[in-house]
């Protein structure tokens, strides 16, 4: 009973309504559990899988609202030391379908203990409906059977039967890619007009015949017999005693689940889940049933509110394993359209990378390859063998489904031949201690702590030190520590514990050694160019415009151009960008001075989003703070007094979260983001603003983002877009 009380607050029907259109439509009763609040496509009001007959009864003392059956609480969740697998091999129902998965090769996926999958397990009756050849040649058939098999089982989540209620009208992913409708369906709701020749008796919860049937009202059969065939074995004198539900208009749509089959006389008969319907000449009054049981004849007994998984009812709920839970259905799952591939493609350089080119030479390229067998596009424009430099090689993707890989650079370093610079070879042993003047290590050369190198252009260096303190060159000081990147123009660095250097006229005359991993071990590594008159100092490039760039869904974009302080000509590189595909794209910016010297390249984020209007036109702010984690080290957000609160996004809205500016936050496709080995997430979003990220949530928006901090691991949680059960 007090699963049917809910205390200490008093919800009309328009608050309740409110409640079964969000994405958190869950309510808690006065007895713990949680109940799901959902709509049909009627409107009309489902408390799990009860109908709200009548609403907004007042009292003194609250609301009542009346429901037209009982709601009968979910089995309680407990604690199982049996798989999927070994609850499956336990059920006698279930035979057929530990046979399918020993088949499929299934068995030891479903019996992984590191994961949760919820399993929608069809009986042996409900393989049984299918025709034996077919079934047959589907258990005979691998590929084919594990897609079948794949199409009920939902990976990485245990979904309970109060989840599923609150998914009425929406769908889940299975295994197989798969989308699968979950939905409420209430037979009290259905038709019975002159031309429906099934309806569904509500008072004795049965199939009977219809109003367009000559046995109106009477109750329907099927025949065990006619299992694993194709259509119907009652014929002759077998239909004079069963009389099929003939159809003469070829239409049963009236109820969820009917379909026609063809009789050996060429007329078509009514089936329910696959099964053809029958009356029995021993009944003659409404609510007769003397047909049941007899030699495997069975009336048609239906719940008259069904939760069912992609037309398939669900007979039984919430059996739970260590490894997820199972959900008992009665009719084999074997159409639905596949669900949306997001997963971005993975691009693999051949060859070496970085990889170097004589000076003057052609530049031969090792090519690349996509997991996703589509033709990888390689932009090498930048690559100038005339002279001694660094360049880029870029290196992108988009599959057939239109997702985008994360672009690949291959680093060519132009260095001068052997013999003209670099014939002489010396070696320099570097050893590590502990810091004289202050804390860590550093690196020791000739017994002196952070040693001044003297480089002669000519010389080869080999320096040996520490695989444990791989050492490094940079034109800044402490290199990647101190906010400069890695000089790699003739150094080689593949071998563990020993980094070799080719000093040429070309090598800048101040270099820096630096440990990639320690901060602050290392010193000046000076070339000996004595009276060097050339100018080394790099262009500096300055965009024009915004970056990032928003460009609208098949508008054309227009670059805005970019300047360097040298006065030559920019080389920009746009080829990557896609207005035809919303996504985010990066342009590129290069130039090289009259004395030979390469500026940084810079990049510009291009973000192609759908147009104002068609996707994001409502604003919701959400307010954004840290607090110690309660729950182990560090700091974590905190939304609505939650840590890590799953955020659940609407497709048509745009969000601000407003965040402290020392934890900037952001998004991705990959938990803890670039934490996590993933990338940051910019289409539609927008943190130029300092403690501010804005997100423009859209169709295109992938269903499955994280936000998380990109200074501090650890920080963020879920937020998923609300359009599937979970």
């Amino acid at each position: 009973l007090l699963y049917h009380v809910i205390s200490d607050v008093k919800i009309l029907q328009d608050a309740a309504n409110t409640v079964a259109q969000s994405s958190d439509n869950k309510v808690t009763m006065t007895n713990n559990r949680q109940t799901a609040l959902t709509l049909s496509s009627n409107n009309k009001l489902f408390v799990n899988m009860s109908s709200v007959s009548m609403a907004d009864v007042m009292a003194d003392n609250g609301v009542i609202h009346v429901v037209d059956q009982i709601i009968q609480p979910p089995p309680a969740v407990v604690e199982s030391s049996q798989t999927i697998v070994d609850i499956a091999l336990a059920s006698s129902q279930l035979s057929t379908l530990v046979s399918a998965l020993t088949a499929a090769d299934l068995v030891t996926t479903l019996s992984d203990e590191t994961t949760m999958f919820t399993v929608f397990a069809p009986t042996n009756a409900a393989f049984d409906k299918i025709e034996d050849s077919a079934l047959a040649s589907l258990l005979g058939d691998t590929t084919a059977l594990a897609d079948v098999l794949l199409k009920h089982v939902v990976g990485g989540a245990s979904i309970d039967s109060v989840s599923a209620y609150a998914a009425n009208g929406g769908a889940v992913t299975s295994e197989g890619n798969d989308t699968i409708g979950v939905a409420l369906v209430d037979f009290t709701q259905t038709t019975n007009t002159e031309s429906d020749e099934v309806a569904y008796d509500r008072l004795n919860q049965t199939l009977v015949g219809g109003q367009g049937s000559t046995n109106q009202g009477l109750t329907l059969y099927v025949f065990d017999a006619d299992l694993g065939t194709p259509g119907s074995t009652c014929n002759d004198g077998c239909a004079e005693t069963w009389p099929p539900v003939t159809v003469s208009d070829a239409d049963v749509s009236n109820i969820t689940g009917l379909t026609l089959i063809t009789r050996e006389d060429g007329n078509s008969q009514a089936a329910y889940k696959g099964r053809p319907l029958y009356f029995y000449s021993g009944d003659s009054l409404v609510g007769d049933t003397n047909g049941q049981d007899i030699s495997g004849w069975w009336k048609v007994d239906q719940d008259q509110v069904a939760l069912q998984i992609q037309g398939s009812n669900v007979t039984t709920t919430d059996i739970y394993a260590s490894n997820g839970v199972i959900h008992i259905i009665d009719t084999v799952i074997t159409v639905a359209d596949k669900a949306s591939d997001t997963t971005a493609p993975v691009i693999t350089l051949s060859g070496n990378n970085p990889q170097s080119v004589e000076l003057n030479a052609t530049y031969s390229e090792s090519g690349a390859s996509a997991d996703s067998g589509e033709t990888v596009v390689i932009n090498a424009t930048a690559v100038n063998t005339s002279a001694a430099g660094s360049y880029n090689v870029y290196y992108n993707v988009t599959d057939a489904e239109g997702n985008v890989a994360s672009e690949v650079t291959r680093t060519v370093n132009v260095v001068e031949p052997a013999g003209s610079g670099a014939d002489v070879t010396e070696t320099i042993e570097v050893s590590v201690a502990a810091n004289n003047s202050g804390g860590g290590n550093v690196y020791v050369i000739d017994g002196v702590q952070k040693k001044s190198l003297s480089l002669e252009a000519g010389t080869t260096y080999t320096l040996n030190h520490p695989s444990g303190h791989p050492l490094r060159f940079s034109v800044t000081d402490d290199g990647t520590h101190g906010s400069g990147t890695e000089y790699t123009v003739g150094v080689d660095s593949s071998v563990s514990g020993a980094t070799t250097i080719q000093v040429t006229s070309g090598t800048p005359s101040t270099l820096y050694y630096y440990c990639s991993i320690h901060p602050g071990m290392g010193g000046l590594a000076a070339q000996q160019l004595a009276d060097k008159a050339s100018d080394t100092t790099a262009p500096v490039i300055t965009l024009s415009g915004n970056n990032p760039q928003s460009v609208e869904l098949n508008a054309t974009y227009s670059e805005s151009g970019a300047s360097a302080d040298s006065g030559e000509t920019v080389v920009i590189n746009a080829t990557a960008v896609n207005t035809s595909a919303a996504g985010s794209y990066n342009v590129y910016y290069n130039v090289t001075d009259a004395e030979g010297n390469v500026a940084s390249e810079v990049t510009r984020t291009v973000n192609v989003v759908e147009p104002a209007g068609s996707g994001a036109d409502v604003t919701e702010t959400i307010e954004v703070s840290v607090a110690a984690n309660n729950s182990g080290g560090g700091n974590v957000y905190v939304i609505d007094g939650v840590q890590k609160k799953s955020l659940s996004l609407e497709a048509g809205t745009t969000y601000t979260l407003n965040h402290p500016s020392g934890h900037p936050l952001r998004f991705s496709v990959t938990d803890d983001g670039t934490h996590g080995s993933g990338t940051e997430y910019t289409v539609g979003v927008d943190s130029s603003v300092s403690g501010a990220t804005t997100i423009q949530v859209t169709s295109g928006t992938p269903s499955t983002l994280y936000y998380y901090c990109s200074i501090h691991p650890g920080m963020g949680g879920l937020a998923a877009q609300q359009q599937a059960l979970y």
